[in-house]
C-alpha cells in the first residue's frame, strides 16, 4: 500500500512538472530567461527566428494566429493599468499602427496570480488586413510584460481557447 501511495505521489508531482506527461494536447514551455513557463498547445510552433532574449513568438494553425510574449526592462508605470494606458496612448498617435481603434477598453484581470491589464483594439496590417490583438499587461516588479494574442478579424474567435488555456497555466518562476 505505501509503493502504490508513493507511486501515485510521483505520478502527481509530475502532472504538476508537464501536463503534457498527464495526456494534455501541449507542452510546457519554459522561459530561457527564466520568468515564467506554460503550457502552450501542440499545434502552435515556436518561431525561433523570430524570438529573442525578450520576445517569444508563436504561430498557430491560422495565416494570421500569433501569440507573443515581451519583456521590457524597466518598466517605470506603477501599475499594470497604467503601462497599458502609456502603450496605447502611444498606438493613438500619427506613428501608430494604422487605423488603430481600441475596441475594448483596458479592464482588470489575473495572470499567473499577478495582476493585469487587458485590453482588446484592431489595426490594419500587411496586405490591407484587418488584425485584431488581445493584449495583457503585466508588471512583475519592474519588469514588464505584453502577453499578446493576434490574428485576422475574420479568424480572431478561433484561437481564444487556445490563449485562455495558455493563460490558465501561466506560472511566474520569479516569484516562487
Amino acid at each position: 500500500m505505501i509503493r502504490l501511495l508513493l507511486f501515485l505521489g510521483v505520478i502527481a508531482f509530475l502532472c504538476g512538472l508537464s501536463t503534457a506527461a498527464c495526456g494534455a494536447s501541449g507542452s510546457t514551455f519554459w522561459d530561457p530567461a527564466g520568468y515564467f513557463s506554460t503550457v502552450v498547445p501542440s499545434h502552435w510552433r515556436l518561431q525561433v527566428s523570430e524570438s529573442s532574449d525578450s520576445l517569444t513568438v508563436f504561430y498557430g494553425r491560422d495565416t494570421h494566429d500569433l501569440l507573443y510574449v515581451e519583456r521590457l526592462d524597466p518598466v517605470r508605470d506603477e501599475t499594470a493599468a497604467d503601462f497599458a494606458e502609456r502603450v496605447l496612448s502611444l498606438y493613438q498617435t500619427p506613428y501608430g499602427p494604422q487605423d488603430f481603434a481600441v475596441l475594448e477598453e483596458p479592464l482588470a484581470a489575473e495572470v499567473g496570480g499577478v495582476t493585469a491589464a487587458r485590453v482588446v483594439y484592431e489595426f490594419m496590417g500587411g496586405s490591407n488586413q484587418l488584425v485584431q490583438e488581445l493584449r495583457y499587461f503585466v508588471l512583475v516588479g519592474s519588469v514588464g510584460f505584453s502577453i499578446t494574442y493576434a490574428n485576422s478579424e475574420a479568424a480572431f474567435a478561433n484561437g481564444l481557447d487556445d490563449l485562455n488555456s495558455v493563460l490558465a497555466s501561466w506560472r511566474w518562476l520569479t516569484l516562487e
